[in-house]
């Protein structure tokens, strides 16, 4: 049975966040041979039960048990389990022609209008969004803007000859 230490954000029975900064989490199967969190919480709560078999440590780490990745992008949806012998033949073969076709306003228009809520790290996909919907449905809580924290720590434009030059 598999027993990870680490800092562990998990999540009460009422939704609530929690935080452990030294956890433990253990994996193993359930009764239809699934594997399944067995336990997950403080180590000094668990480690008496968990703890005394290997124990996989993982120092500066935050592990997330149970949280399923929701994201999507956009343009990547129509061809999101296409056939490819790896990532970049995948991109290269459908991602990148079909992200092209996003120019065509009606081909946006029908993607857009398939999805309920938005959450964009740019101000500009935010607002090329928002040039898609009606007045009624155009507000903040259907486009919402998350910034990313690394585009927020770019500093000012160089030019490309500095860039190169720095680089």
């Amino acid at each position: 049975m598999p027993v990870f230490r680490s800092a562990l954000l998990r999540f009460a029975d009422d939704g609530s966040a929690l935080f452990d900064p030294d956890g433990l989490l253990a994996v193993g199967p359930d009764a239809q041979g699934r594997q399944r969190v067995l336990a997950a919480g403080a180590w000094s709560d668990l480690a008496p039960r968990f703890g005394s078999g290997p124990v996989e440590h993982l120092p500066g780490r935050i592990i997330a048990p149970g949280f399923v990745d929701m994201h999507i992008h956009f343009p990547q949806t129509d061809v999101i389990g296409s056939p490819a012998d790896g990532l970049l033949p995948w991109l290269e073969n459908y991602t990148f022609p079909h992200e092209k076709r996003f120019g065509d306003r009606p081909f946006a228009q029908w993607f857009v209008d398939a999805c309920d809520d938005f959450v964009v790290m740019s101000k500009s996909v935010g607002e090329e969004i928002r040039s898609f919907l009606p007045a009624a449905k155009n507000t903040e809580q259907v486009v919402r803007f998350a910034p990313h924290p690394i585009y927020d720590t770019y500093g000012e434009p160089l030019a490309k000859t500095e860039a190169r030059r720095l680089l």
